[in-house]
C-alpha cells in the first residue's frame, strides 16, 4: 500500500493520462481525490492495493467505500494496466513488398525526396489543433458522466441494555462535517427530515413557474421558518420571541405550566401558490428531546392544512401542552402535502424548563 506521505503536494498533477484513476468505471473527481487522500495516485498503485486496507484508510478519512466496490475497482485497474503492458503485434515480414528490381537508382532518389515531410506552416498547427480538439470534445461527449457523491451520512440503530430493560435510539452522523443527532426508539420520520435538511442548501431550487400551463406536478414551493415564539399562558399577550432559528430562547420557561408553541412562516413563491388548481395543505409537528435522558416528547401536531396565498406570514398555534423541569431540545418539522417541497426543519438547541 502506498504512503501518503511519500509523495508531494503535486504528485497527482504529473500522473500520465494513460495511468488517471478517471478512467475506472465509478471513479470521478470525488472518489479520485478520496483514493489521493490515502496516497493512491495512479492506476499502478491502485492495481497494487488491497480492498480491505483502502475500505480501513478511507473509513478513517470520513469517506464510505465498501471493500466490494473497491475491489472492483482494483480488477479494472489490474486488466488496464494489463492492456498497456501489452506488447504492440510485430508487422509479419511477409506483408513487406520487395522492392521492384526493375526501379532504377534515380527513381528511388525521386522516392526518397518525395517521402521528406515538409515543415509544418502555423496555419497547418493550428488547423490539426483545433481538430484534435473537435474529436476530444466529441469523444468527452459521448462518456456518460460519473455519478458524484455530494453527501454521505452514516445511520446507526444503537441499544442499551438496563437490567431487564432494553432501550433503543437512532444516531445519524454527516461524515463530511461530523455533525450528529439522535432520538429515542427506530426513528424514520424525523429521519427523513433532518437528512433532507442536511442537503437542502446544495439541492438546487426549480426556477419560478410563470407559464399557466406548466402541470403542477413541475412546480415547487420554498419553505422558510421565519421566527417561534413561546407564550405561558397561552392565553398570555406577550410572547418570548426567537429572534433568530436554530438559536436558544432569551429565558427560561416555567416547568409543569402549559404553554403553547407559535410557528411563523413564509412562501416565497406566491405566484407560483395562486397558479396552482391542486388543494395544496401543511403540516407542523414539533418535539421536545430531554438532553438528559433522550426522550423525545411531542409539543404537538398540527393537522393537514390548506396553504392559501397570502402576502402575510403565517402563522401557527400548537396546541398547549407542559414539560417537567429539565433542559430539552426543541425541533420543529414543517412539510407539504400534495406540492413539491422540501420539509423544513429546525433546532432551539437548549429550552430551559425550570
Amino acid at each position: 500500500m502506498t504512503d501518503p506521505s511519500s509523495h508531494g503536494s503535486n504528485a497527482a498533477e504529473n500522473i500520465p493520462e494513460q495511468q488517471s484513476l478517471t478512467q475506472i468505471e465509478g471513479i470521478g473527481k470525488v472518489k479520485k481525490k478520496w483514493l489521493e487522500s490515502v496516497g493512491i495516485h495512479t492506476l499502478q498503485e491502485l492495481a497494487e492495493a488491497k480492498a480491505e486496507e483502502v475500505e480501513t484508510q478511507l473509513s478513517a478519512e470520513g469517506h464510505t467505500a465498501h471493500a466490494s466496490e473497491v475491489e472492483r475497482w482494483i480488477t479494472q485497474a489490474q486488466e488496464l494496466i494489463a492492456e498497456l503492458d501489452a506488447p504492440e503485434p510485430e508487422t509479419s515480414a511477409e506483408n513487406i513488398e520487395p522492392a521492384s528490381s526493375e526501379s532504377s537508382s534515380g527513381e528511388e532518389e525521386t522516392s526518397e525526396s518525395e517521402a521528406v515531410t515538409e515543415p509544418a506552416t502555423p496555419e497547418a498547427t493550428a488547423t490539426s489543433e483545433a481538430a484534435a480538439d473537435v474529436e476530444t470534445v466529441s469523444a468527452a461527449s459521448q462518456t456518460p458522466e460519473d455519478w458524484q457523491t455530494f453527501a454521505a451520512f452514516a445511520v446507526e440503530f444503537q441499544s442499551q441494555q438496563e437490567d431487564d430493560d432494553v432501550r433503543y435510539r437512532t444516531l445519524v452522523r454527516h461524515l463530511a462535517t461530523n455533525q450528529e443527532e439522535t432520538w429515542s426508539g427506530i426513528e424514520e420520520k424525523n429521519l427523513q427530515s433532518w437528512l433532507r435538511s442536511q442537503v437542502a442548501e446544495v439541492i438546487p431550487s426549480e426556477p419560478s413557474a410563470e407559464d399557466e400551463t406548466i402541470p403542477d406536478s413541475d412546480m415547487q414551493l420554498t419553505l422558510d421558518i421565519e421566527n417561534l415564539f413561546i407564550l405561558q399562558p397561552p392565553s398570555t399577550a406577550s410572547a418570548m420571541e426567537l429572534y433568530n432559528p436554530n438559536m436558544m430562547f432569551p429565558s427560561p420557561i416555567s416547568g409543569n405550566l402549559p404553554f403553547s408553541l407559535v410557528i411563523q412562516f413564509g412562501v416565497q413563491e406566491q405566484d407560483v401558490l395562486a397558479k396552482l388548481r391542486t388543494t395544496v395543505s401543511y403540516q407542523v409537528e414539533c418535539y421536545a428531546r430531554s438532553l438528559k435522558g433522550g426522550d423525545s416528547i411531542s409539543l404537538g401536531e398540527l393537522p393537514s392544512t390548506e396553504l392559501v396565498p397570502q402576502n402575510e406570514p403565517y402563522i401557527v398555534y400548537l396546541p398547549a401542552i407542559s414539560l417537567s423541569k429539565g433542559i430539552y431540545r426543541l425541533q420543529v418539522f414543517l412539510s407539504l402535502q400534495g406540492m413539491q417541497a422540501l420539509p423544513v426543519f429546525i433546532e432551539v438547541p437548549v429550552l430551559q424548563v425550570t
